[in-house]
């Protein structure tokens, strides 16, 4: 067992994380409530072919209740004034200069303020003398990264790994840290500076192996409109379009999220181990793949998976850059039928009574969560890790499955083979990949990188002052920690910024997808194409519900596509034919089986972390006056 496995047993306070092929049509579907019935795989009609140091003092963590104690022993209303945090900056005498810097879009200059200047002798041995902080160097800089390794999106090892080290190599690597604003951010934490010819032997003796060498290879890099944010590690996305091209997305498109290199695992080397837990009476297991797929009964599960950050690119504006990635553009979610054990069967085997748990008979103090560790790891061999609470996981209707197949298919590499966490209605970061381990517990695993990543905190909190200066400078628990997702819809056709044709009845032809987490279905996807002021509801075809979205029961799993031809306003019409080009923005917003409408500004659901974006889609397209378009090439 990986000694990163054995330290995530320490932390828990218990015992111990495609088709390919585009749908048939059906001929026969009959209409029920705007969807098509089918007892088959659904069709489209009409389917296209195509921070610087000191900080301030660590004051203690507040309290989580948020009433105080009078001296008399009755509870009062206790108000919290947030901390309020400001670059320092760093010198190395008594007087302290506030940073005029700490707007973000602003790039310090690194005479700003005096710095000393260190030699790399001094640097490699600052991480001996005090191995709690992690200085690195870059390009003629001296940096101390200790605060901002809590939230570094790769995880707060790799940025430990860099001790005492240049970041060139590294960078050349992970080269989406060129990008402007983190190479803005990174003057923050600026502490001193390197002579000229230590700053070139300290890029010169920079080095770093890439162990991304092995990953697979990927079909979809040579699509026409994926969407590739980052190559180490690997994610892509498929073009908008490409999302309504058939009701199961194509395995070698389905859209990708990786945090580390992708494992190469042998089936005959492979096992699944459960940890003991005898508080509940778990014993230790261990699974081949040839068990699961013989031992017990394959199940399937027709369920959308949407990564927690889809649309961030939406949440980038020029004065307020987004710190986390990948920067989805929409194309960060798929449908697939999926296949293989239900997670409660393999609970039951290791000795958990799930029925008697799922129906409220027993309670086990200790199994709270279920946490999934999975097989690959980053360079400092720290695995990634996903947890769900046990019910989710012990419900019988819950579909929470390992899954090795997908879309009919051996389940590919990118996707988690041999197999990998399916827990439908969970955001894509908790379905884990690769999982290797599995441990029931009564607390999170210090090694669930959703406690750092994706929390949910209100608007107010920055990244640039608040969350960079690391946990002491923000309230954890005014962050909750997401599991599912909420209502969102996409537009996908026409493409943004595209030349639309209008003939002669004056419609366009608007299609997408609508999801919403939890099971919650979607009731309705409306479209407008006169900046929200007026909405046409959609046609909405997918998978038979076996219980309908507005009963509040859940179950709904996969998504829904919507199509609609909408009538241009009288306005349109008129400056269309007048000027034979106009441009237009359509709209589109889904209501899910509990009646949750999306937001209509994304300032309304904005966070630092970038997850859960659904606001109102919205795309600009150009109007091309059919009629007139064919005079002039009949002319020419």
């Amino acid at each position: 067992m990986h000694a990163a496995i054995q330290r995530a047993k320490f932390g828990l306070a218990a015992a111990a994380g495609s088709l390919g092929a585009y749908v048939s049509s059906q001929k026969d579907n009959r209409r029920h409530n705007n969807y098509v019935l089918c007892d088959g795989p659904p069709r489209l009609a009409n389917v296209a072919k195509n921070g610087c140091t000191p900080f301030p003092p660590k004051k203690e963590p507040e309290p989580f209740c948020t009433l105080g104690v009078s001296k008399d022993r009755t509870a009062v209303p206790r108000q919290f004034t947030p901390t309020e945090v400001k670059d320092t900056g760093c010198t190395f005498n008594d007087k302290v200069n506030p940073s005029p810097y700490s707007d973000s879009s602003i790039l310090p200059e690194p005479n700003w303020r005096p710095l000393p200047t260190f030699s790399l002798k001094e640097v490699k041995a600052h991480g001996t003398m005090k191995p709690d902080e992690t200085w690195v160097t870059y390009r003629g800089g001296v940096y101390d990264m200790t605060t901002f390794a809590e939230c570094h999106p790769g995880g707060e090892a790799r940025v430990h790994m860099v001790q005492g080290q240049d970041l060139e190599a590294f960078w050349e690597v992970y080269s989406l840290h060129n990008r402007p604003h983190i190479q803005n951010l990174i003057q923050h934490y600026r502490i001193g500076n390197l002579s000229k010819e230590e700053s070139e032997q300290a890029t010169r003796e920079s080095t770093f192996s890439n162990y991304y060498d092995n990953d697979p290879v990927r079909l979809a890099s040579a699509r026409e409109g994926t969407n590739i944010p980052s190559t180490h590690p690997w994610n892509h996305e498929p073009s908008r379009e490409a999302l309504v091209e058939s009701f199961y997305t194509p395995n070698e498109l389905f859209f990708v999220r990786n945090h580390n290199n992708v494992p190469d695992l042998k089936p005959d080397e492979w096992e699944l181990e459960i940890e003991e837990n005898p508080d509940c009476g778990i014993k230790a297991v261990s699974f081949t793949l040839e068990d699961l797929k013989t031992k017990f009964p394959r199940h399937e599960v027709v369920a959308a998976l949407q990564c927690a950050g889809n649309r961030q690119e939406d949440f980038v504006t020029e004065d307020r850059p987004l710190y986390v990635a990948p920067h989805w553009t929409g194309g960060a979610i798929g449908c697939a039928k999926w296949a293989g054990v239900k997670v409660r069967d393999l609970l039951r085997h290791a000795g958990l009574d799930v029925d008697e748990f799922a129906l409220g008979n027993k309670e086990y103090p200790n199994a709270k969560i279920c946490n999934f560790i999975a097989e690959d790891m980053d360079e400092t061999g720290t695995p990634y890790a996903g947890v769900l609470p046990i019910e989710k996981v012990t419900d019988p209707f819950g579909d929470t499955i390992l899954a090795y197949e997908m879309n009919g298919q051996t389940l590919p590499r990118d996707h988690g083979y041999p197999v990998r966490l399916l827990a439908p209605g969970h955001a894509g970061c908790r379905n884990v990949k690769w999982v290797k381990n599995i441990i029931v517990s009564k607390a999170v695993s210090s090694l669930d990188s959703g406690s750092k990543l994706d929390r949910h905190f209100n608007p107010s909190v920055s990244f640039m002052n608040h969350l960079r200066f690391g946990d002491d400078h923000v309230r954890l628990e005014l962050g909750p920690v997401i599991q599912t997702m909420p209502v969102t819809s996409i537009i996908c056709i026409p493409g943004k910024n595209a030349n639309v044709e209008v003939n002669g009845d004056g419609k366009i032809e608007v299609r997408g997808v609508a999801y919403s987490g939890g099971g919650r279905g979607i009731c309705r996807v409306e479209v407008s194409v006169d900046g929200g002021n007026q909405f046409h509801p959609c046609e909405l075809w997918g998978m038979r519900p076996k219980i309908a979205a507005e009963w509040g029961q859940g179950r709904n799993w996969a998504w829904v596509q919507f199509e609609q031809k909408v009538s241009l306003p009288e306005d349109v019409k008129k400056q269309l034919k007048k000027n034979g080009n106009v441009g237009l923005e359509i709209v589109c917003r889904a209501i899910d089986g509990d009646f949750n409408s999306q937001p209509e500004k994304m300032e309304h659901s904005y966070n630092s972390l970038g997850i859960c974006i659904n606001h109102w889609d919205k795309l600009k397209v150009n109007l091309v006056d059919g009629e007139t378009k064919n005079k002039a090439e009949y002319v020419f």
